[in-house]
């Protein structure tokens, strides 16, 4: 099975000590015609430890970790979104108590060989994939809250995050062992999970952090980290932006939760506050990861070779979906920024992009960001083109941009003369087996939910 690819493995040495205490099997009934395409889908979900396809009328049967009860609600919502043909007919749950070990927070990469082997967390940014990723924190990882503070998936300054093949359905174990389902009478009985939590995660930054950042991002340091990663030569369909000034689309510059500068991309949007900046949520916090979050965010629009012609916008408030928190599920965010040193708000001074949701996966997608790749090294705003489509759950472009791009947007309808578009995703997640194959989420109600709540911020 594993030569033919009909089966993924996946090493979790991890998970079972990482505070994921809510453990869920899910029987639920899929058209035939859409078995294989929705079991691609949940084997690339990262709180998905195993899925089967059995026979009978409940014929997929997947098996998920999340850290409470309270996340059983959002996930099948999100499975909701992901997988209209997928309906969930029934659930056993099993709740365990809190785990004393919980400085070592995660490690799930999907792997289809018969060992798995340990490698040091590579650079996001880097080629190849690395088959076992261990984040730590040097404090315990607190509960979810709704106001915290966040960072990308490592700790150089550009992020871009790997992904396994799809390969069939998922299979994980404690080390590295094929999993089948436990029969229901095994389980423990059916609970009925709480009350659903609030889908959004807010961050919220003081004024006087808001001036530390501001008085942080000098230009020599902007220069500085630009110079701090390299990763590799351009790929050929991802070109420098040579037509009219995006003033709408700059750098997000941050530090992350390990200490280092770093940046991402994002967008303004229309907006009812005219402050927000779309992003990706690993712009913001670490998945899974409550407690690792970023500081000093600042967005500048418009940046290009060392100018900031706009000004430059603190964050005072980064909304996230809080299946992202939790379970590294929906990588999109939100951000509210404040108005310049002149009192004008961001939209105001660089207009906005219009931004869709719950729009069909179809169409021209143009993808921008500031990608960490010679000869630009985030310095300049490059582009890609593709048609987007709809694989795994998510939108897929093919596209070369890297990392540093992360959190740039996707443009439909994009007009090359005036620079507008509608924006209907985010840069987030490259396939580490084909890396032009180029992955966003799709804008649904809980992205929806997210931008509300930034846009009363």
């Amino acid at each position: 099975m594993l030569r033919n690819r009909d089966l993924a493995l996946r090493c979790d040495i991890v998970h079972p000590l990482a505070a994921y205490r809510a453990m869920v099997i899910h029987r639920a009934s899929v058209p035939h015609q859409h078995l294989e395409q929705t079991g691609l889908g949940l084997a690339h979900m990262e709180q998905v430890r195993l899925a089967v396809s059995v026979s009978g009328p409940s014929n997929l049967l997947p098996m998920v970790w999340l850290h409470d009860l309270n996340g059983i609600g959002p996930f099948e919502s999100l499975l909701a979104d992901r997988f209209p043909h997928l309906e969930v007919k029934d659930r056993t749950v099993a709740a365990r108590g809190r785990s004393p070990r919980r400085r070592v927070l995660r490690a799930c990469v999907r792997v289809s060989a018969h060992a798995c082997h340990r490698t040091s967390t590579a650079p996001t940014g880097q080629t190849g994939s690395p088959l076992l990723q261990f984040e730590r924190t040097a404090r315990p990882l607190p509960a979810p809250t709704e106001e915290t503070t966040a960072m990308p998936e490592n700790s150089t300054s550009a992020i871009r995050r790997l992904r396994g093949p799809a390969a069939g359905l998922a299979a994980a174990g404690t080390v590295l062992a094929l999993a089948a389902p436990a029969p229901a009478a095994a389980m423990p009985a059916q609970v009925a999970p709480a009350a659903a939590a609030d889908p959004v995660s807010v961050l919220k930054y003081t004024a006087q952090e808001r001036k530390t950042a501001l008085a942080y991002w000098k230009p020599a340091r902007i220069k500085a980290v630009g110079k701090s990663v390299d990763l590799g030569p351009t790929g050929p369909n991802a070109k420098p932006w040579r037509g009219s000034t995006l003033k709408t689309v700059g750098r997000l510059f941050f530090v992350n939760a390990n200490g280092a500068d770093t940046w991402c991309s994002g967008t303004a949007v229309k907006s009812a506050n005219k402050s927000v900046v779309m992003t990706a949520a690993h712009c913001v916090r670490r998945g899974s990861s409550p407690g690792n979050t970023n500081t000093d965010m600042v967005f500048v629009p418009g940046y290009h070779k060392g100018k900031q012609p706009y000004g430059a916008f603190a964050v005072r408030a980064a909304a996230t979906p809080r299946a992202w928190q939790n379970d590294s599920v929906n990588d999109m965010a939100a951000l509210a920024v404040d108005a310049d040193k002149n009192g004008r708000k961001l939209t105001d001074v660089v207009g906005s992009q219009a931004i869709a949701f719950n729009r069909p996966v179809s169409g021209a997608v143009s993808a921008l960001g500031y990608s960490a790749t010679r000869p630009y090294l985030g310095e300049e705003l490059l582009r890609c083109t593709g048609t987007a489509k709809k694989e795994r759950g998510e939108q897929m472009i093919r596209c070369n941009l890297s990392g540093g791009a992360s959190g740039g947007p996707w443009f439909a309808d994009f007009d090359t003369t005036t620079g507008k578009g509608t924006l209907v995703s985010v840069n987030a997640s490259l396939d580490s087996t084909v890396p032009t194959k180029m992955y966003g989420e799709i804008l649904s109600t809980t992205a929806k939910a997210v931008y509300d709540r930034a846009q009363r911020a």
